[in-house]
């Protein structure tokens, strides 16, 4: 829930930056207009928040020690590159912006935990069909 909140006001951060602060809040056009497109943008990435809050749990539980570290620096780095890439998701339509905000993490985390978790498996067959063999 905090991650979805958080990515939200990154979005409203990023928005104030680039284009300052709205018409309506300065008072010039009505305020009860706004609202609806303002809300259902912050829904849309309170979501992408979310989903990304789940994954990034998901990949961390069965992780210790130095992978852990590696986990939680690969999903420091792809936030950043998520909030950019959910921005431009929201130029393809409403879905691309939840879609969009998890291609980062999935690149830069969630393959790399993938290839380890596949890597440990054949290891393991490995060293049980050596014990076989044997």
């Amino acid at each position: 829930m905090l991650v979805g909140a958080g990515f939200c006001a990154i979005q409203v951060a990023l928005f104030l930056a680039r284009f300052g602060l709205p018409r309506w809040a300065e008072g010039s056009v009505r305020a009860s207009s706004a609202f609806p497109g303002i809300l259902s943008g912050l829904l849309l990435f309170f979501v992408a928040g979310t989903l990304v809050a789940l994954f990034a749990r998901r990949i961390l539980r069965g992780s210790r020690g130095a992978w852990r570290v590696f986990v939680l620096v690969a999903l420091a780095v792809a936030t950043p590159i998520a909030v950019m890439f959910s921005l431009g998701g929201g130029l393809l339509g409403p879905p691309f912006v939840v879609v969009y905000a998890l291609v980062p993490y999935l690149v830069l985390a969630g393959i790399p935990v993938l290839i380890r978790k596949a890597w440990q498996r054949m290891a393991t067959r490995k060293g049980e069909t050596e014990q076989i063999t044997r």
